[in-house]
């Protein structure tokens, strides 16, 4: 979907652009990003698995890709190329565009992949007051621990890990927090059992958002907004991420609201 939100919003903005797609193996990826530099690209996203190999090829990453280690996009400038991840910055920017400001806020997280991880470093560094990260089988990658340890001590955030199967665990923090964040995949028993339960465990100023970047909104995050609940879209957060690059790439401010109706994001926030 990215090439299409890019390419609508270079037409609104007037810029001669263009963002197209490239299908780059890992033991292509050293010669491409080299190959970028003389190219005349302007920057590029990276997507999975590459994100996750593709800094040790740039010439410098923003803190926050340091610290996570993925880089989602790339700005190339004067023959160097630095990497950043707007994927959690682009949760919150989403978040705040909508009203809602996280910073001294308590959060669940529902899953922890790589945009569970995104999402954290961000909110972690907007300062909230906990987060509490229910994973299955209490698994995360070690390097994800690393990651979350650096938070705790750079930061000084309360992040707890917890597992699945202590479902009264989990509706306690729900109930107790100021906004859930939905990082699962459509499909999981967890999600069935809370999209049951949301009536009573879901606060009056609970807000609910999906973090995975698909335009469909989930279940959870439909019964929060027939609740009346303030929600965020992974649409939404795809498009603020996007804004993000476009900022990195041009100096530019995209559109927003012109691309969130034309690619089915909402304008507001419900409540």
């Amino acid at each position: 979907m990215s090439p299409a939100i890019h390419t609508y919003s270079y037409d609104k903005l007037g810029l001669n652009a263009v963002y197209a797609p490239f299908d780059v193996g890992l033991d292509q990826l050293e010669s491409i990003v080299e190959g970028f530099k003389h190219w005349g690209v302007v920057g590029y996203n990276v997507g999975i698995p590459n994100k996750f190999e593709v800094a040790q090829y740039l010439d410098e990453l923003s803190p926050v890709a340091e610290l996570s280690g993925a880089v989602n996009c790339v700005k190339v400038e004067n023959g160097r190329s630095v990497g950043y991840n707007t994927d959690g910055p682009g949760f919150v920017s989403n978040l705040k565009r909508l009203g809602f400001d996280p910073s001294r806020k308590r959060v669940t997280l529902l899953g922890f992949d790589e945009m569970g991880l995104a999402v954290t470093m961000a909110l972690a560094l907007e300062s909230v007051e906990s987060l509490d990260v229910f994973v299955r089988n209490a698994f995360i990658e070690e390097s994800a621990v690393d990651c979350i340890q650096r938070l705790r001590l750079q930061e000084g955030i309360c992040i707890n890990l917890h597992d699945f199967a202590d479902y009264e665990e989990l509706c306690d923090c729900i109930a107790s927090s100021d906004l859930l964040v939905n990082s699962l995949r459509p499909g999981s028993s967890v999600l069935d059992e809370l999209i049951a339960d949301a009536p009573a465990i879901f606060s009056d100023g609970l807000m609910v958002a999906d973090a995975v970047h698909t335009r469909e909104i989930s279940e959870l995050v439909e019964q929060a907004k027939q609740m009346g609940l303030k929600t965020a879209s992974g649409i939404e957060s795809l498009i603020a991420q996007a804004a993000l690059c476009e900022k990195i790439w041009f100096g530019v401010e995209m559109p927003i609201d012109s691309v969130l109706n034309r690619f089915g994001g909402v304008l507001g926030s419900n409540k």
